[in-house]
């Protein structure tokens, strides 16, 4: 049985993998640089990981991705249910600069 920090920090490689598989490089943000609050370092987001086996508190998530970006970061949240696909969501208001983000 895999604890929840261990599972945040697989979640986290699983993540970055999957930024890097789409063109931006990415990593574990506190396992090197210890930047508080960003889970992934690479694409230009403030990107929150999480996973969950069986509530979703997608509105926390995406609170805690809100107080935690930094200025001009636009915060989003990556989350997959257990043995389940990622996803990304954020406010759809932001969907122009999430896309101006991304061609950067």
């Amino acid at each position: 049985m895999i604890n929840s920090r261990n599972k945040g920090k697989v979640g986290e490689r699983e993540c970055a993998a999957v930024w890097t598989e789409l063109g931006w490089p990415s990593r574990r943000g506190q396992q090197f640089s210890g930047e508080e609050g960003r889970d992934i370092v690479g694409p230009p987001l403030h990107v929150e990981v999480k996973r969950f086996k069986k509530q979703m508190r997608f509105f926390d998530w995406h609170e805690q991705a809100e107080r935690d970006a930094a200025d001009g970061d636009m915060p989003v949240v990556c989350f997959r249910k257990d043995h389940g696909l990622w996803f990304i969501a954020f406010h759809l208001c932001r969907v122009n600069e999430f896309c101006e983000k991304l061609k950067g």
